[in-house]
């Protein structure tokens, strides 16, 4: 199991993975995102598609909109392990990674839910 603290190049590695997970999308903005797309840009498929390159699990994912360019995600892991963020339409790609980061990833590796420490960024 892993250790409930993460060093400050375990954070930081658990960045890197997660801005090249999202620069992938080559987007600055959520602007182009929405929930339930039919053209491709649907806000959960970023949100899953980035959590599980990065922790390498599988996850469900669901966006609400609560009102225009603000979301509510749901990301629930196999382990049923549920985290909850918010999402605006004008977020950029460095507040992506820092509430994926502090919301999502981090405290699910420190319930101790995966680990993702030994992994390398190709």
């Amino acid at each position: 199991m892993i250790k409930s603290l993460l060093t400050r190049m375990d954070i930081e590695y658990l960045e890197r993975r997660t801005k090249k997970a999202i620069g992938e999308f080559g987007i600055d903005n959520l602007m182009e995102y929405t929930v339930d797309s039919v053209v491709g840009c649907d806000l959960g498929d970023i949100y899953k598609t980035v959590i599980e390159e990065v922790l390498i699990e599988d996850t469900y994912v669901a966006a609400t909109e609560i009102s225009d360019g603000k979301y509510e995600v749901t990301i629930e892991f196999e382990n049923k392990d549920i985290c909850y963020i918010s999402s605006y339409a004008w977020d950029t790609v460095e507040i992506i990674v820092e509430n994926l980061i502090e919301n999502v990833i981090i405290p699910h590796i420190k319930r101790g839910r995966t680990s993702c420490l030994n992994q390398y960024i190709a």
